[in-house]
């Protein structure tokens, strides 16, 4: 298992109470709920109405790639589920009730997920040196504490595992064939930019023709993933942003800075509907 350990610390106090057939989809559907309801309430302070704020967190679950991973709760799904659950609350405690020891447990609660989730640091840290008139030095101390804090574990947990702070497990994970020839490429290479910027962008549903004709039966989802223009039209909306709010600048560079880590991965996302690290 090379992802993070979190998950299974937070599966642990459900097992206590219900045991270990305690049905994970129901604590998946939860953190859903409970993502959603988060991002209404971020969303209803930068937009004039109710209705809107609620449009724009149902549809960040339910109008991108994002709704297969809520409605599987297989393990690897979990995973985003929570990830994506913990950062949206480190953002809620930073921009709407500003608590950077709070955001920073919870940014560390996202990263021991998911490690993608590490390279949006910068929001956090930026966000107070920009919109903090005071003490800015303070709040983006109290959210660095637990953060190291979190870095220590992971290293730990790496090391108690396979004697390397480094090594998370990925090197030793069995696959699809494809995968492993990645993997062989490197678990981190630009040479898989390609790959992961055409499925983001630019790969089609597959078309299902009759047998021997070019009539088409249906159009169905391809596994391997598929652009966001199919999936998520709604972040088109982004070529609209105001460019110029510091906002808008500091999330932009936090998400491109998660994706170049992202579009160098080995692993695809492969099985997924649209591109679930999107």
């Amino acid at each position: 298992w090379p992802l993070g350990f979190f998950p299974a610390i937070l599966m642990v106090p459900f097992v206590l109470v219900f045991g270990r057939d305690v049905p994970q989809a129901l604590v998946s559907i939860s953190l859903v709920v409970g993502t959603i309801f988060l991002l209404y309430k971020i969303a209803k302070s930068f937009v004039k109405t109710s209705s809107l704020a609620l449009f724009l967190s149902f549809s960040y679950i339910f109008s991108t790639a994002y709704i297969m991973v809520a409605i599987l709760p297989v393990s690897w799904y979990f995973a985003h589920v929570v990830a994506t659950f913990f950062i949206v609350l480190a953002i809620y405690f930073t921009i709407i009730i500003n608590r950077p020891v709070l955001a920073g447990i919870f940014f560390s609660f996202a990263f021991l997920t998911r490690l993608s989730v590490a390279f949006s640091f910068s929001f956090f840290v930026l966000f107070p040196y920009l919109f903090i008139k005071e003490k800015k030095i303070n709040k983006i101390v109290e959210f660095l504490i637990p953060v190291l804090f979190g870095i220590v574990l992971f290293f730990l947990y790496n090391y108690f595992r396979f004697g390397n702070i480094m090594e998370s497990g990925y090197r030793y994970q069995d696959t699809l064939f494809e995968l492993e020839v990645n993997r062989s490429v490197g678990m981190w290479s630009i040479k898989h930019f390609p790959a992961n910027i055409y499925l983001l962008f630019f790969k089609v549903p597959r078309i299902i023709f009759y047998p021997h004709s070019y009539v088409i039966r249906k159009i169905v989802t391809d596994p391997v993933g598929m652009s966001f223009l199919y999936t998520s039209p709604i972040l088109l909306y982004l070529f609209k942003a105001d460019l110029k709010n510091k906002l808008n600048q500091i999330s932009l560079f936090a998400t491109l800075s998660t994706a170049v880590f992202l579009f160098g991965s080995f692993g695809l996302g492969c099985f997924q509907y649209g591109y679930r690290f999107a």
